[in-house]
């Protein structure tokens, strides 16, 4: 990460601050944990951006329980860092409520911390079932889960894709490569699941780590094993080294539906025409069926209106959608206390394609997922990422099969 980044995101986390004014004692004050610096620092911005409208846009309408709300930001680069700003905002700020955190890594160590404190932890952005399968009781999730993804790839695979090149899912073979942390490990986990499932043939299973900077034996791997489609769970720069990689190798897929880094226009840049026709599984895409996906239109004004910028990629819609329902969890609870917030939260009942994202929010109780996350697939097309997957969702048909790389080094 150049250091030059590193400021820029430091001043962004200073600006929402001073944005904020200082915390009176009659405001509400909730902790954010995002990585702000570091690997995962691009990501852990554009969360924050989506909490913060959702912030600025309550505070405008009068807050809620007639108070405003303000966020206490602390950068968490790790999950070291992440246990030790749960600790300080547990301990030292006080604080009832925490929000974050992008990465599952940090949600896992900082949700520990939490349940020690017995403060609620309410996770936006970070997808490992682990997470939540701890049963941790003021722990809620408003994204989806990591095994939804896996699941909704292989459904779409199986029962939309498959058919289009004339195969059966037990004709079709699939390859999983996926970067070996928390997030990467358990969506594979559960593709391999959901693969034995639809009946399909796993013909690699290859982790590696995100840091790496050449991909090459992993791709080799791949192109021997000669798989049909690609599930591909990663961050930004090792997907991005990736694409680049199969070009330069030869390594042809018919399909390669990703989750992770390659859903941000960055991405699209940094690959140019190589980047056509990389699916994304996961948060629901800013081009997405209006219909479907009810407020995603006022949402990307409201995010140019308050913060002067685009929303780029799915995270700041699905932070935002998550930082509303926790604002609400708090007005039906009546109070900040956990046990109010729990109380809240349970009994929000948001009907499928009834928030900005398209789907609903009902959380398990012995778990705090919220049941009705949805996980739809964009991709890319001309250097934009419309919805492709579910029809209903859809505003573009997806590009199935993908040329290999030598036919369209042709055109």
């Amino acid at each position: 990460m150049k250091k030059s980044w590193v400021t820029k995101v430091g001043l962004f986390a200073g600006l929402l601050f001073l944005l904020a004014g200082p915390v009176g004692a009659q405001d509400i004050k909730i902790g954010v944990i995002q990585p702000l610096s570091g690997s995962m620092a691009l990501l852990g911005k554009y969360s924050l951006e989506g909490s913060e409208v959702a912030r600025l846009e309550l505070n405008s309408k009068g807050g809620v329980l007639g108070k405003k709300v303000e966020f206490i930001i602390v950068d968490a680069p790790d999950a070291k860092a992440a246990a030790a700003a749960t600790e300080k905002l547990c301990t030292v700020d006080k604080v009832k409520i925490i929000m974050g955190t992008y990465s599952s890594s940090l949600s896992y160590a900082a949700t520990n911390v939490a349940d020690k404190y017995g403060v609620v932890y309410w996770e936006l952005g970070a997808i490992a079932d682990d997470i939540t399968a701890r049963g941790f009781k003021y722990v809620f999730r408003t994204c989806p889960a990591a095994s939804t993804y896996s699941y909704s790839a292989l459904q779409c695979m199986s029962e939309y894709l498959a058919p289009k090149i004339g195969k059966k899912p037990d004709q079709v073979k699939l390859g999983l490569v996926f970067e070996d942390g928390l997030f990467g490990t358990t969506q594979a986990k559960f593709g391999y699941e959901a693969a034995k499932k639809y009946g399909m043939i796993v013909v690699a299973n290859i982790p590696y780590n995100a840091k790496s900077t050449d991909l090459t034996p992993v791709i080799l791997r791949l192109k021997s094993a000669k798989p049909d489609f690609l599930l591909y769970p990663g961050y930004f720069t090792d997907q991005v080294l990736f694409v680049r990689q199969s070009k330069e190798l030869g390594f042809d897929y018919k399909i390669a539906l990703t989750t992770g880094g390659s859903g941000l226009k960055d991405f699209g840049k940094a690959l140019g025409d190589d980047v056509e026709g990389v699916g994304l599984v996961g948060f629901t895409s800013m081009d997405v069926n209006p219909k479907f996906a009810k407020g995603v239109k006022e949402f990307a004004a409201l995010h140019i209106k308050l913060l002067g910028k685009e929303a780029d990629g799915p995270y700041p819609l699905m932070n935002y959608m998550g930082t509303k329902v926790l604002f609400q969890a708090i007005k039906q609870g009546g109070a900040i206390e956990p046990e109010a917030v729990r109380k809240g939260a349970l009994s929000i009942d948001i009907p499928p394609e009834g928030t900005e994202t398209g789907g609903g929010v009902k959380f398990d109780p012995k778990t705090g997922q919220n049941l009705r996350a949805i996980t739809p697939v964009a991709q890319w097309q001309n250097q934009q990422m419309p919805t492709v997957w579910p029809e209903k969702a859809a505003i573009a048909k997806m590009q199935f099969p993908l040329p290999t790389w030598a036919e369209r080094k042709k055109k």
